[in-house]
């Protein structure tokens, strides 16, 4: 297996012999200003690719025809290009462990995208998502899922995702949790900077891993009666910049185990700051 290192410089275009190399394993060319991939490019069989800081503004429609080296992993990190669609054959890359198409233009997801089953770890933000295909339920050995900055909503009750370790939304336009939400099992999630006034009084019922909440800059007006009672390993909780009056006395239950709380930027009395502090006496609290 061999390795090509090309980074860093001027390289417009590969050349179509590419293709010929049936022993490449792993290719770098990243921050060049390559455009475009021939079509050969698709005959090779390789398990990682560094194509980020170019200018590829398309893939080749065989792209889903690379074939896996027989590496312990599979590695393509197409970030900080211009791509605003994907091939249909994307999916048939179903080896792949690690995809990082960040900073891009996507629009959408084809269909297939689901079929990359083994995907460990994703990262889609810095796009401009809208929703995502529904085969994306089919996607359930995540680790870590960063869909931060795109425009989802979340509001088709059929699409569902999952991530173990780490879920980033931040920087959407999400209003509302769908109902499905509340059974997500993960460490640290993050939904700063949506439009959520609400949380569905479901929400924690199945977060008994959960670590670390960001709920920053949001619309919060108040917080499920039952908020708290459920997160039984929550040590950091971010509910700053939002509209919160009161917290619900379920959170009494965090008392030992939480170890911070940011409530900056809400709208707390100082009757109800120091009823808080009483409730929460062995956190470290920010107003």
């Amino acid at each position: 297996m061999s390795r090509i290192s090309l980074q860093n410089n001027q390289l417009k275009k590969l050349p179509k012999s590419i293709g010929k190399m049936k022993s490449l394993g792993i290719l770098d060319v990243r921050n060049n200003k390559i455009s475009k991939l021939p079509d050969s490019f698709c005959q090779l069989s390789i398990h990682r690719i560094c194509f980020q800081n170019n200018n590829l503004t398309e893939l080749p429609e065989c792209f889903g025809e690379l074939r896996y080296s027989g590496s312990m992993y599979s590695d393509f990190d197409l970030s900080n290009n211009n791509l605003s669609t994907l091939p249909k054959s994307f999916g048939d890359l179903d080896h792949l462990m690690y995809l990082n198409l960040s900073n891009n233009q996507l629009i959408s997801l084809p269909d297939s995208f689901g079929n990359l089953m083994r995907l460990n770890k994703l990262d889609l933000s810095n796009n401009q998502l809208t929703t995502l295909p529904k085969s994306f339920s089919k996607i359930n050995y995540l680790k870590k899922l960063d869909l931060s900055n795109n425009n989802l909503t979340l509001s088709e009750p059929t699409i569902k995702f999952r991530a173990s370790e780490e879920l980033k939304l931040d920087n959407n336009q999400i209003e509302k949790l769908p109902d499905w939400f509340s059974k997500i099992s993960v460490q640290s999630l993050s939904i700063k900077n949506n439009k959520l006034s609400q949380l569905p009084e479901s929400f924690g019922n199945q977060t008994s891993y959960l670590y670390y909440l960001y709920l920053t800059d949001n619309q919060l007006t108040s917080l499920p009666e039952s908020f708290g009672s459920r997160f039984v390993r929550l040590r950091s909780l971010y509910l700053d910049n939002n509209q919160l009056t009161t917290l619900p006395d379920a959170m009494s239950k965090l008392n030992g185990k939480l170890n911070y709380l940011n409530l900056k930027g809400n709208k707390f009395s100082e009757k109800e700051k120091s009823r808080i502090r009483r409730m929460l006496n062995k956190c470290k609290i920010d107003f």
